[in-house]
């Protein structure tokens, strides 16, 4: 979201695109497209995608859940991301499986925590397309993310979105906000898993959270399809950005109707699940279904594969080509 027209420095969301170049910092980031099963073939959700690995890009689950089961509508085959890497809609591809975290159960039932899905692909992205690492240290209150993504745009002082583009698979925005509050655990671990903050207005009357303005032509909201986008700390060890969320919500507070100033989001706080991507992206034996998590779940995958074969097939732990008694064995030192 731009902030006001009017402001001083005037903005608009036209200032907010990053040009589709190789040198930008933010070239990897790209779009998601789902095939919805109750719309029109080529009709569907759009996202914001990150990528972790040569092959896996983390997103927001919901984006593939409409009817917030917490099981994902439709197979990958439904599914596209599309890398804008020198240019427009560079790159489109499918991806061979995903993996939704093992605790999601659909977005606001009963919370916002663990909206998380990684798509993997069966071959490494293009050579140049930046991977990004997590954070691994939650930040101290008040410091400050840059955003990213391919959702709805407007301004702070309407209550709508604008224009043909508003949403596209090809133009990504960057603004930045403060974070102003982290959530706990929704299973009770104690653990911070979820950040809000506030979309302030530039002369910092109307902030719900408190805090001061970014500035006009810098503080943003996000809007529909920038979930699954980065929110991006900078790392000064490393010196470089780093994921510390994925964008997810936002949400409407008293008189302020989305996406006006006083207007909050947020999103899910990688370094709280940099174990879960970890388990994801390097499973142990017996995570069939690669969610994080071995478990009932695992054992139907495994059942529906007994005794199946193929170069590749799910629950195949010791790599004989079949599912068998000895994938189970291999399973058990692994269970819950």
């Amino acid at each position: 979201m731009a902030g006001d027209p009017n402001g001083t420095p005037p903005d608009t969301p036209a200032d907010r695109v990053d040009p589709n170049t190789t040198s930008s910092p933010w070239a990897g980031i790209g779009s998601v497209f789902f095939d919805t099963a109750h719309t029109p073939a080529g009709v569907g959700n759009i996202g914001t995608g990150i990528p972790i690995s040569s092959r896996a890009v983390l997103t927001a689950a919901h984006t593939f859940d409409d009817d917030r089961d917490g099981v994902l509508d439709r197979g990958p085959e439904f599914v596209r991301f599309v890398f804008n890497y020198g240019g427009d809609r560079t790159h489109i591809l499918t991806p061979t499986f995903m993996s939704t975290h093992y605790a999601f159960t659909g977005f606001g039932r009963p919370s916002v925590n663990d909206d998380l899905v990684i798509m993997h692909f069966a071959e490494d992205f293009p050579i140049g397309i930046p991977i990004y690492e997590p954070a691994t240290e939650l930040q101290p209150l008040g410091t400050t993310a840059v955003m990213v993504g391919y959702g709805a745009t407007g301004s702070g002082t309407t209550a709508g979105y604008v224009g043909p583009d508003s949403t596209s698979f090809r133009i990504k925005r960057v603004g930045q906000n403060n974070i102003d509050q982290h959530l706990v655990d929704d299973e009770g671990s104690g653990r911070f898993e979820v950040f809000k903050f506030d979309f302030d207005a530039p002369d910092g009357t109307i902030g719900t959270m408190g805090g001061a303005s970014l500035g006009n032509d810098i503080e943003t909201l996000i809007g529909p399809g920038d979930s699954g986008g980065p929110s991006f700390v900078w790392d000064t060890d490393a010196s470089d950005w780093r994921i510390y969320g994925v964008n997810s919500f936002f949400s409407e507070v008293g008189v302020n109707a989305a996406p006006v100033f006083g207007t909050q989001g947020g999103g899910l706080l990688v370094p709280t699940y940099v174990p879960w991507l970890d388990a994801v992206l390097n499973p142990v034996a017996g995570d069939a279904d690669r969610n994080g998590a071995v478990d009932l779940r695992d054992l139907d995958v495994i059942v529906a594969n007994w005794m199946q074969s193929g170069e590749f097939v799910h629950g195949d732990f010791d790599g004989d080509g079949v599912v068998d008694v000895n994938d189970l064995v291999l399973m058990e030192p692994n269970w819950a």
